[in-house]
């Protein structure tokens, strides 16, 4: 997964930066407030990053459960623990599934 976290820098490092910078200057409001930011960066990783695009494609019925849960349960967000695992466990397989990037030779 730091591979995927290194393409989204690399491909969207401003939206991600916008992002963050939006996080920090509205700690109290940012799920409202950075609305934009968080959907402009979710549409160039979803553009620009294949993992991403696959989890949203294979693990799309475990995201739709876990976002419902998370706005259900928006005081207790502990009631989504097992919402978040089968999330995580679905992004694990997607990412198992996928074939290594190539190293470059080393040069001897």
């Amino acid at each position: 997964m730091d591979g995927t976290l290194d393409e989204v820098t690399k491909h969207c490092g401003l939206q991600l930066r916008l992002y963050t910078d939006c996080i920090d200057t509205n700690k109290d409001t940012w799920q409202q407030t950075c609305l934009q930011q968080r959907q402009a960066l979710t549409r160039c990783s979803e553009t620009h990053v294949t993992l991403l695009k696959l989890v949203k494609e294979q693990c799309a019925d475990v995201i739709k459960s876990y976002d419902q849960c998370v706005q259900t349960h928006s005081t207790n967000p502990e009631e989504c623990v097992n919402a978040l695992k089968a999330l995580y466990d679905c992004t694990q397989r997607v990412a198992q599934d996928q074939p290594p990037k190539s190293v470059p030779p080393a040069d001897s």
